[in-house]
């Protein structure tokens, strides 16, 4: 699916563009995901278990690209890709095509600056318009600044999964379950 670029001006000088990701951007998706799966707890893999080549996700990102119902956005700064959301559905299924889950990250070094919160209003806008009216996500419950993000644009808990992720330092987190009706 494709979504128009949108600018907006961050602070005095600079300005976040928000586009679809196309298949030429797979050299900057890459290894932003390998950084940001490499230096973030709250990301479902370690930076190790991140092994997509250049050519595998410039298939992806053009499958994404013709899909009807599924879309990626990239936040760029300049040339540099700072950060990422999508939203897929969960199904094609009549009882559950209303419904579509997302997820979104901010390059930490980007983090703080308005940049999740324009994504993820770009991402809601997008996944109306496509006809969903349930968007879904799962997120860490020590992850407070993400949840607070959430909660600003109307998310609410509906449950949680006791040790939803277990890290490789022998300890669990919760995962909770968040909805916003679209």
């Amino acid at each position: 699916m494709h979504k128009r670029e949108q600018t907006y001006l961050l602070g005095e000088c600079n300005e976040l563009v928000i586009r679809s990701l196309e298949k030429a951007d797979a050299s900057q998706v890459v290894p932003y995901m390998g950084a940001m799966y490499a230096n973030s707890p709250f990301l479902a893999r370690y930076g190790d278990e991140w092994q997509m080549a250049i050519e595998d996700e410039a298939a992806f990102l053009e499958g994404a690209e013709k899909s009807e119902n599924n879309l990626l956005l990239g936040g760029f700064l300049g040339q540099e890709l700072v950060a990422l959301c999508d939203f897929s559905p969960v199904g094609s299924s009549y009882k559950v095509a209303h419904r579509c889950q997302m997820g979104i990250s901010v390059s930490h070094g980007q983090q703080g600056k308005g940049i999740g919160s324009l994504m993820l209003a770009s991402l809601l806008d997008s996944a109306k318009q496509t006809g969903f009216s349930q968007m879904e996500l799962e997120v860490v419950a020590s992850n407070t600044r993400a949840t607070k993000l959430y909660e600003k644009f109307g998310f609410r808990q509906v449950g949680a999964i006791p040790c939803g992720f277990r890290y490789r330092e022998g300890y669990c987190e919760e995962l909770l379950l968040l909805v916003k009706q679209l």
